[in-house]
């Protein structure tokens, strides 16, 4: 096995754990946060809120980020910030005692977590070859799927035999060793789309991805790569964990 191989195969076990360690700190909001929110009093329209606001604020902002990374040619800084800010909303949510402010922080949590699941794809994509980046995108989407599952049941447990706080701090660790792997193991791929870097050229290109058609453009790029129709699929399968993996 040459030493290429062998960088590509600790590419991949870095990129599934820091995929692992990343769903299971993302699920707490969505298992454990309702009930921290009864707790400090919210109602059942703040609930709504406060989980609404989050995956609104995600779904906004994914195609941006992804696009970004794509235009910038790098994907990194993206997963580093989205790793590293969910830990600090993880750390600071046990000590929020007023159910409005939480429906703020997870709007910004929303924001935060749009970063890492387009650039984790892109990522494996790039790095995977033709004939086993279907395999790779399904070792991906397991080692997702297992941290959700642990995720759900452990954060529960150890919110019942301790309390609320540690099991938020728990997947905040846990986001925060992904953060270190992240730094660590992957490389960039530097695929930039543009060559000029300026903030006009940059913001135009951006616009042009996020909004296909505008500006008096032919709507090609949904049609062509038949996205439009992919979209339409995930969105009326609404499972619950769907609104963060169609990003991805």
């Amino acid at each position: 096995m040459n030493s290429k191989q062998i960088d590509s195969k600790r590419s991949f076990l870095a990129i599934n754990t820091t995929g692992f360690f990343f769903s299971y700190a993302t699920i707490i909001p969505s298992v454990i946060l309702p009930l921290y929110a009864i707790s400090i009093g919210a109602t059942l329209i703040q609930i709504s809120l406060i989980l609404g606001v989050s995956f609104g604020m995600s779904s906004a902002t994914t195609v941006i980020m992804g696009s970004l990374a794509d235009i910038l040619g790098t994907r990194k800084p993206f997963l580093i910030f989205s790793l590293t800010g969910s830990a600090i909303a993880l750390f600071i949510i046990p000590f929020i005692n007023f159910p409005v402010y939480l429906i703020l922080i997870m709007g910004i949590w929303g924001v935060i977590i749009s970063a890492y699941p387009p650039n984790l794809f892109g990522w494996v994509s790039e790095i995977s070859s033709k004939t086993e980046k279907g395999k790779n995108m399904g070792l991906l989407n397991t080692a997702i799927s297992l941290g959700w599952a642990l995720g759900s049941f452990f954060s529960g447990l150890i919110k019942d035999l301790f309390n609320f706080t540690l099991s938020f701090f728990v997947g905040g660790g846990f986001a925060v060793l992904a953060a270190i792997l992240t730094l660590i193991f992957l490389k960039e791929t530097k695929k930039e789309i543009i060559k000029e870097r300026s903030l006009k050229t940059i913001l135009a290109t951006l616009k042009r991805r996020v909004i296909p058609g505008c500006c008096g453009e032919e709507i090609t790029y949904l049609k062509k790569n038949g996205l439009n129709w992919l979209f339409l699929s995930i969105f009326t399968d609404n499972k619950p964990e769907s609104t963060t993996t169609s990003a991805w």
